[in-house]
Parts: structure tokens; sequence; C-alpha cells
């Protein structure tokens, strides 16, 4: 698909569309999956903060949303973020002598982006580049990364480089597993009351530790009458909910025991990304 951002009249159609604009749930990214050529590694999620869909162009983008879809402080997630005024980009590269970014046969340069503007609870906005550290022995990933710094100085906007050193794989994934049962709805035919029982039933033995989370769900769902896997996918839910909380930092394995407390108990656990 032929992207529509090559010339400034499609530039200015995706404006007129809202891309680049609104916050939470009327955001719209800039890019999306279907405006870059895929590499296999782009993905779509559907965001708790948010509520609507996210789009990830790398697997690094995906993990360093996760931790922050995590975190209690960020109220709001805004991925593929334009820096506009486009001419701010550009009186930055005139001033630092080098070339805008430009994509090839493009008859207009192309807008820049930052992969992440994070809100926090204060109203406070933070933006975050998200890059491979061998990308950051590239000379030309460096100009533009430079570029997208000044921008964002210039605007008094907090702004830090993410390597895949300050997201940790292991929490990433964890989050991963639980994070598509956050809603009960994720849940039905399941109702609210059946997951409260299904809590109880099963509390004691989770926090014990002493048996496989696989083997506890099975035999509560046997116990209960409830189709095989509900039990397992309320664990999760408990634990996208932050009822339960589990050692991020420990890959959770449902055939082995997890260890796992009531979520008060276990707040110094922290996933923060720098």
């Amino acid at each position: 698909m032929k992207s529509p951002l090559l010339t400034s009249a499609g530039i200015a159609r995706h404006i007129k569309k809202g891309h680049g604009q609104g916050s939470k749930e009327s955001y719209k990214p800039w890019l999306e999956v279907r405006h870059v050529p895929s590499l296999g590694k782009s993905s779509r999620v559907v965001g708790w903060k948010t509520g609507r869909v996210h789009s990830f162009l790398s697997q690094l983008e995906l993990r360093a949303f996760y931790l922050f879809e995590w975190e209690n402080e960020v109220t709001d997630i805004r991925e593929q973020f334009p820096l506009f005024p486009q001419e701010k980009t550009k009186e930055i590269c005139r001033a630092l002598g080098i070339r805008h970014p430009q994509e090839p046969n493009a008859e207009s340069e192309m807008v820049m982006t930052t992969d992440f503007i994070v809100t926090l609870a204060d109203g406070s906005e933070h933006a975050r580049c998200i890059k491979y550290a061998q990308d950051l022995e590239d000379p030309r990933t460096v100009e533009k990364l430079e570029i997208e710094r000044l921008f964002w100085a210039q605007s008094h906007i907090d702004w830090k480089i993410i390597t895949e050193k300050e997201v940790d794989e292991t929490v990433a994934k964890n989050i991963e597993w639980f994070h598509p049962k956050k809603n009960a709805s994720s849940l039905k035919p399941i109702t609210e009351q059946e997951i409260e029982v299904v809590r109880m039933e099963i509390e004691v033995e989770v926090f014990a530790g002493f048996r496989p989370l696989n083997e506890i769900a099975s035999e509560a769902d046997d116990n209960l009458g409830q189709r095989a896997g509900s039990s397992l996918s309320i664990i999760r839910h408990l634990l996208a909910n932050k009822v339960w909380l589990a050692d991020l930092r420990t890959k959770i394995e449902p055939s082995n025991q997890v260890k796992i407390a009531p979520y008060e108990t276990s707040q110094k656990h922290s996933v923060r990304v720098a």
C-alpha cells in the first residue's frame, strides 16, 4: 500500500482526518501499521488506559507499551506522535546543517514522530523514543534523534531514549500474558459473581504457591462446574486488575509454581521505565 504521506496534499488530508490529534480514546496516531511497510514485527493492541487500538511498529515499542500500561500514574499513552509544526523541525535541521528526514521519492519532507507521549496523573507529558541499542551506532539515526531532542527541549517537554536495556522483557511478556483479560467482558459468559466465587475457591492455594497454577485452576473448574480454562482466565483477570500481584521479574509459567500475593503487600515491585 502506497503511503498517503509522500506529498504535502497527502499530509494535509491526514491532518484533516484527525491523525496526531486528540487524547485517550479519541487520539489517532500519525502512523499506523497500514502506513508503514511491515517486517512482521508490527502489532495492534487494545489499551487499558485508552480503550482504543494502539499501533506499534516494533516488538520493543510493544514491550515498552506494556510497562507504561502497568504504571498506576500513567493516564494516557499516545504513540507515533507527530512533531508539529513541521516548520520547527525544518528550522532545527537548518541550524544543525543537516538534511531533514524525507522518504525516497517523496515530494515533501516527512512529518517526524516520537514513539510515545506518556501523560502522568499530575498532567505532565513525557516524550519517549524507543530504539534498539545497536541503532544508536548509526550516524544518521543519531542526527534524527538530535532533531527530536531539540524539538522537545524547545517545547519544555521531558525527552528520553529507551533501549532494550531499560525494558525488562520478562516483565513485559508477563503483562502481555494477562493483558487481554483486564475487562470482565473478556471472560464472558463468566459473570462478576462467578469471578468472585472462583477467587474465594482458589485464593488460599494460589497464595501458598505449592502447586502449579494450571493444576489449581483445572481443579477449580471441575469443582465449580466451570468450562475448562475458566479459572485460569480469572487468574489472569485478577492479575491484570492488581487484585493479586506476581513477581513480574520472574517468568509466569502456569505449568509451574508461581509466587502470587495480595496486591497491597506487593507494591514494592515497580516496573517503571526510565
